[in-house]
């Protein structure tokens, strides 16, 4: 009561709310008919949607109104910060132990493991049934091959794949506990930290990307550390790389970073971009930091790695094609076109023809889903192919804008909706050994099917039947999380826990808090011209979102200022706004 006796209006609070009603209805009408059509088909539609907008906004602004003045009543007016160090040795091993502990029950009846399916194909390229690629970072497949070479050793490569999933667990709950105890540094409120610490060790979807043999999930708990970095980087306005540790740390995290996912070269790209644009201390030194990143992952990645790691199976020639990851979103959007049956000209026509076959991409068109159109681009294109489709896309976009849109929304729409939730398979069998993976998998082998259950049948161990009963409560539990509005959802946990923690960093006019957020939005920009909206795509976003949500109490110089003024107001009796307090010479009285 006494918080709501002191709002004002907060426009800050105003917008974030009016962003996440949008959301909330704009992604269930294309969740339920992939259009606007259920908001405006009739004046009924379209009062109903109008009234749910209003409402959402409503309720989402008077809750975050409240959170923002219980966060400036909290926010810490002392100008003395914990060290760091004092921090991790008091607290590191205690959140450490909480989130691994209860990670155990999902660990414990995981045997034999769970992967993702391009873990399959990284196996296969370890074991030398196809040649290495860079299709999938070969720093993680060397990483993997190191864990089923280690089961090979005890007799069953099962058991490779499942202390793999712990290991990870561990290095996961590790980087948590160092998130969880950076949010003391901030000086975070205590029950933000806390339910922090509660989400990440009891919300079923960190301890199932942990334990997963993922390329995404391998590098999600390697980006949370980064995260930090970049945090404490921008806190201390670059002032951090006068430790040489901190250099150090910097650069092997950012380097690992980079090898187990190439897209993260392009995010660190622009965070470094914007670090050293937005700090004037070390400059210099900031600018060769970034550049022996980049010239040691390019080294790595592009240069020894390819080097190291051959085998003996022939590579096959590759067909020149004009295919390339940038081109999913114009995919889409032409694919949408051409299967909603709206006209094309015939010189239009023609040009996208030149690239791909229209037909097709008319017939694999899938709204949520960038691969299959790409299916339709022809052999033997280049890049003046490509060009002509590219004048065709933009001419097309200016007639028919609407179906553009159509198509960008239900590409992207997913990481902000809370009706589509982050759901991880942790079944083998259903997963990635299911009768339509088995035949792909068959395709690597001369002997087809049964060459291919042969090689992959280690890794179908049986489930030990004495931890049935324990799998069945950690199912019920996911089952219920699952069932449990808004707990998992992509929204939630992608887009508006960030969105909230920037505009309170915003509406404090912190520009250290702001500059942080360069990291999430190169993943986020990843995402959205990625192929799909998919659970493993998401693990960064949602392992750094209790970070993002709680850095507007970083300490800012405009927020220094504000508590400086606080402080002497207090111990003169002068108004904070008085340009000399404490330096009158006569009682105000």
């Amino acid at each position: 009561m006494h918080l709501a006796k002191k709002l004002t209006f907060d426009p800050f609070a105003f917008a974030s709310a009016c962003l996440i009603a949008v959301f909330t209805v704009v992604s269930y009408a294309f969740q339920t008919a992939d259009s606007f059509a259920p908001l405006i088909q009739d004046p009924r539609s379209i009062a109903i949607a109008l009234a749910s907008l209003v409402v959402i906004a409503l309720v989402g602004y008077l809750a975050l109104a409240l959170l923002f003045s219980w966060f400036d009543s909290q926010s810490s007016p002392s100008e003395k910060e914990p060290p760091f160090r004092v921090i991790l040795r008091k607290r590191f091993f205690v959140y450490f132990c909480i989130i691994f502990v209860c990670w155990l029950p999902w660990i414990v009846t995981n045997f034999p493991g769970t992967m993702r399916d391009d873990s399959i194909r990284q196996m296969f390229q370890v074991y030398g049934v196809e040649p290495y690629s860079g299709g999938n970072p070969l720093f993680d497949t060397w990483l993997f091959g190191l864990f089923w070479q280690l089961g090979d050793l005890l007799g069953q490569r099962s058991w490779g794949l499942y202390l793999y999933g712990v290991f990870q667990s561990l290095c996961t709950a590790a980087s948590f506990s160092l998130m969880v105890c950076y949010l003391h540094r901030l000086r975070v409120p205590r029950p933000v930290i806390y339910l922090s610490l509660a989400a990440l060790s009891l919300i079923i979807i960190f301890p199932l990307a942990a334990i997963s043999m993922s390329k995404d999930s391998l590098n999600g708990w390697v980006y949370v550390v980064f995260l930090v970095l970049c945090a404490e980087l921008c806190r201390t306005r670059g002032r951090a790389l006068g430790s040489r540790w901190f250099v150090l740390a910097f650069i092997a995290t950012s380097i690992v970073l980079i090898a187990s996912k190439r897209t993260m070269l392009y995010i660190a790209l622009i965070a470094f971009l914007v670090f050293l644009v937005s700090f004037k201390a070390c400059r210099k030194k900031r600018a060769l930091v970034f550049l022996t990143i980049v010239v040691a992952s390019y080294g790595l990645t592009d240069v020894f790695l390819p080097y190291a790691m051959k085998n003996d199976v022939p590579q096959e020639s590759s067909v020149p094609s004009a295919a390339s990851s940038f081109l999913i979103l114009p995919l889409q959007q032409v694919g949408r076109l051409l299967a909603s049956g709206q006209p094309v000209d015939e010189e239009s026509y023609s040009q996208l023809s030149r690239l791909i076959d229209c037909e097709k991409a008319a017939v694999l068109y899938n709204p949520r889903r960038g691969d299959d159109v790409g299916f339709s681009i022809r052999d033997y294109t280049d890049t003046d192919d490509r060009n002509a489709f590219l004048a065709a896309w933009a001419k097309l976009g200016m007639q028919y804008p609407n179906v553009y849109f159509e198509a960008l929304v239900n590409h992207t729409f997913g990481w902000v909706s809370p009706f589509w939730k982050i759901a991880f398979g942790y079944n083998l069998k259903l997963d990635v050994f299911d009768e339509s993976h088995m035949y792909i998998w068959s395709k690597y082998f001369p002997g087809g099917i049964e060459e291919a259950e042969e090689f992959l049948s280690p890794l179908k161990a049986q489930k030990p039947a004495a931890l049935d009963a324990g799998r069945y409560y950690v199912e019920r539990w996911a089952t219920v999380q699952y069932e449990t509005p808004l707990l998992i959802g992509f929204g939630p946990w992608c887009t508006w826990l960030p969105l909230v923690g920037l505009a309170y960093a915003l509406r404090r006019r912190n520009a250290n808090a702001v500059a942080v957020f360069a990291v999430p939005l190169g993943v986020l920009l990843s995402v959205l011209i990625g192929p799909m909206v998919l659970y493993w795509y998401a693990i960064p976003l949602y392992y750094g979102a209790p970070l993002l949500f709680s850095v507007g109490f970083m300490g800012g110089s405009h927020a220094r200022r504000r508590r400086e003024r606080g402080n002497r107001a207090r111990r003169t009796g002068y108004p904070a706004s008085s340009p000399v307090v404490g330096q009158h010479s006569s009682n105000p009285r």
